[in-house]
């Protein structure tokens, strides 16, 4: 299709095509994303786009230049930034190991937001709705950007919607007051990792009933799941904050900054020694919180936030993933600068290749990597002690509406979600799930005909589980709703029964196959979400930050 912006021609096509929503789509072309309306009849009043032209933070994506289709106004220009991650994906312990944020970081982009709250509300205007889907992070996490900037509310046009779980249940009418109690929301999840009226209540049950009665987290009858980090996460001068306007029903603005640095009281580990369900046996300790854990020709490989273990040998790493050759060689690999990097841990040298990318993931005993539109598989060769690297395609992708999970690939084509899955060497498998059009997809993992996938709709969270038929040309599929999200923690062993540490920190076991309806949950205190699970050859491991247990049912 061809537009008209600033007296220029711009033709938009499907492969430039992001997300779409309720109002319309957006594309991203030469650095710059075009939102296009659905119905012109809705498109943003000019005037509004002239009002929020005093807006000059550079991060703050608001509307630029109008879009004409033929001489009808359809749509607008705006800054566009690649490879983000939304706000609400860094809430997650899960995420933020995986990813390397830590604490400092976090109060670092703590302290950009308020940057462009403030900034907002200097030109007299005001955000409104404030949510944590409005705001994006960039792949190496030191910046923070502001989006859906049309919604915000000027001096002639008025604001008109506000997600429920960031509004300000005693106030009637958009501050800056309430903007800043719906940036206390968002702010209090990004150092914990839940919402502050959540976790559990003896008699308050509801959300809405805690926010009304100024019962948050810091009152003494709530409990919160232990994967989330300690209250003690948050700098002095912030937890007050935090306290004035959660439970004192207090409106100020935030501090200015934090005064000193956080001192990080690191969570106290309990000895596992089983219970009456499970046989847990520690097997190791290591340096750092356990990332990734896979056995391979009598060789386990551990990978830790600080480091790559081969047995009992160690060495310093970070950011990477492993893959092992058909000699059973371990790989390290990552990407840098869009480039592959690939490290020989035996022979402790870089494995030179040509393979450019954005992201990968491994699966199965493969690696793949997104290279703009395509998807390769990396084969290594290896000649005596040279190993070569080459990348095959084995799917096409939208270069901006796709992203690599744990063990799945998805993509958001014109509205609708496309999964896509590599159940062995060679083989793809894309289905539609029509199931997921209307929420946002933040999550997602595969593993022998389980996807587990974690959405997001108006601040609620739900998890999704699908099993598909041997044809894959159907499949079966479970909503779990409202929940708080820890990460997806679950695996699939041999014999088909899956194994799940849910959100309530239950065990979950269940058959892989579609259509199977027994579904087992076992409670046991010595179970508890900030558990991860791992398998090889039959048997099930158990990591708890830097501790490494063998699990086996009684």
């Amino acid at each position: 299709m061809k537009y008209k912006v600033n007296n220029r021609d711009v033709t938009i096509t499907k492969a430039n095509f992001i997300s779409s929503g309720g109002e319309g789509s957006v594309y991203a072309k030469d650095n710059v994303a075009y939102k296009i309306y659905t119905d012109p009849a809705k498109m943003m009043p000019q005037g509004k786009i002239h009002e929020l032209s005093v807006i000059t933070d550079d991060n703050i994506i608001r509307p630029k230049d109008i879009v004409y289709n033929n001489k009808t106004p359809v749509g607008y220009s705006m800054r566009f930034v690649k490879n983000t991650y939304a706000l609400c994906q860094l809430f997650t312990k899960a995420f933020r190991e995986r990813e390397g944020l830590d604490h400092d970081g976090v109060q670092n982009l703590v302290k950009d937001l308020h940057k462009l709250v403030k900034h907002v509300h200097s030109k007299d205007i005001l955000i409104v709705d404030l949510n944590e889907m409005n705001f994006l992070v960039n792949k190496d996490m030191t910046e923070i950007y502001a989006i859906d900037t049309d919604s915000y509310q000027t001096k002639h046009y008025p604001a008109t919607a506000i997600m429920e779980s960031i509004r300000d249940r005693h106030s009637k009418r958009f501050s800056k007051d309430t903007d800043w109690f719906s940036y206390a929301i968002i702010t209090f999840q990004l150092f914990i990792g839940i919402h502050p009226y959540k976790g559990k209540h003896p008699s308050i049950k509801t959300m809405d009933a805690r926010m009304l009665g100024n019962v948050s987290i810091f009152n003494k009858d709530v409990s919160i799941p232990k994967v989330c980090y300690s209250i003690d996460v948050i700098p002095q001068v912030y937890k007050d904050w935090f306290r004035a306007v959660f439970d004192d029903g207090k409106r100020l603005p935030p501090p200015e900054s934090f005064s000193n640095a956080v001192h990080v009281i690191e969570a106290v580990i309990k000895k596992i020694t089983g219970s009456n369900n499970f046989d847990i046996r520690e097997e190791r300790e290591f340096d750092g919180n356990i990332l990734s854990l896979i056995f391979r020709g009598g060789k386990r490989a551990v990978l830790t936030n600080k480091s790559f273990y081969l047995g009992y040998k160690g060495f310093k790493t970070s950011g990477a993933k492993i893959v092992f050759t058909q000699s059973d060689i371990p790989i390290l690999a990552k990407i840098t600068d869009e480039r592959l990097k690939l490290f020989n841990t035996e022979l402790q040298k870089e494995i030179p290749n040509q393979i450019g990318g954005s992201d990968l993931m491994t699966y199965n005993g493969s690696l793949y990597v997104k290279n703009e539109e395509s998807l390769l598989e990396v084969d290594f060769t290896e000649i005596k002690n040279n190993i070569f690297p080459s990348g095959k395609v084995v799917a096409n992708v939208l270069e901006n509406a796709s992203r690599l999970y744990d063990g799945v690939l998805v993509q958001n084509i014109l509205g609708d979600y496309f999964f896509s899955m590599f159940p062995e060497h060679g083989v793809h498998r894309q289905v539609a799930i029509k199931e997921l059009a209307k929420y946002k997809v933040l999550d997602a993992k595969f593993d022998s005909n389980v996807l587990m996938v974690v959405v997001a709709q108006s601040g609620v969270y739900d998890r999704f589980v699908f099993r598909f038929s041997p044809s894959w040309d159907s499949y079966d599929v479970r909503q779990v709703e409202n929940i708080t999200p820890a990460g997806l923690n679950f695996v699939v062993l041999d014999s088909g029964i899956c194994i799940s540490i849910t959100e309530d920190e239950n065990v979950e076991l269940f058959s892989s196959k579609k259509d199977s309806h027994n579904i087992k949950e076992i409670d046991d205190p010595v179970i508890t979400s900030n558990m991860k699970l791992f398998k090889s050859a039959g048997l099930v491991y158990l990591t708890q930050h830097n501790k490494l247990y063998s699990i086996k049912m009684i």
